[in-house]
């Protein structure tokens, strides 16, 4: 086998297989990876237990600041900040309704 079909055979492992990471945008080396959910409740449930095992470790004064910082960073990815926003706008706009009426 030649130099052109290993790679070519590469190519078609690499677009089979590696499917968890993808690129974002033009951002070089920076990928993104779905977390699958059944629902906003679930998302706010792993956020919560994800912040109370650092609170724990903290408390516990380990020595695994990395870890913790790395698993804080995650959470701050995992919140909905833009659903967020929807939920305030439509605070407000309930907050208009319920003021015409």
């Amino acid at each position: 086998m030649d130099m052109i079909e290993k790679l070519e055979n590469l190519k078609k492992l690499t677009a089979l297989y590696l499917n968890t990471l993808k690129p974002v945008s033009e951002e070089k080396n920076i990928y993104e990876a779905k977390i699958k959910l059944s629902s906003y409740t679930e998302l706010s449930s792993i956020i919560t237990q994800m912040l109370k095992s650092c609170i724990l470790v903290l408390e516990l004064n380990a020595n695994k600041d990395s870890d913790i910082a790395l698993m804080l960073e995650m959470v701050l990815q995992l919140l909905p900040v833009d659903e967020f926003e929807l939920l305030d706008r439509i605070s407000e706009i309930a907050k208009v309704e319920s003021l015409d009426e």
